[in-house]
């Protein structure tokens, strides 16, 4: 399996504009998109992931950000060398680009975007363990 990635250069000019008002940024570099190091999407090629993702007013998003929050943390304390946590990177990426309204609303009640690896690990830490407690309910 392969991702198809898309990085900012490979916007036209206009698209890029229209991408930064709507992420609140003036500049690439604040996105890390300057270089083309990091791609600003990818689409998962030959692969059908199953995240079992919910509408987003299913989703108990100050939840997920408090948990977001102790993952953050356990990862931090662990040097990135949390069990779990290159995989939780991959596994993160993909639930942020397939479930773009949950994120957004997790940002409005973080105040912030997910912009680190270790920010996209805690994420899909927290989502599994808010998965786990909807199932124990």
């Amino acid at each position: 399996m392969s991702d198809f990635e898309i990085f900012f250069s490979d916007l036209n000019e206009d698209a890029q504009k229209r991408l930064m008002a709507a992420v609140g940024i003036t500049d690439p570099a604040d996105m890390n998109w300057d270089g083309d190091f990091f791609p600003i999407a990818f689409y998962p090629i030959g692969e059908n992931v199953e995240l079992n993702i919910p509408e987003k007013d299913d989703v108990d998003v100050n939840r997920l950000a408090e948990l977001m929050g102790e993952e953050y943390e356990r990862i931090y304390d662990a040097h990135d060398d949390a069990p779990g946590y290159r995989e939780a990177i991959c596994d993160g990426d993909k639930f942020i680009a397939e479930n773009q309204p949950v994120i957004s609303q997790l940002a409005a009640v973080r105040g912030d975007l997910i912009t680190s690896d270790r920010e996209v690990a805690a994420l899909w830490f927290a989502w599994k363990r808010l998965k786990e407690e909807t199932i124990d309910e």
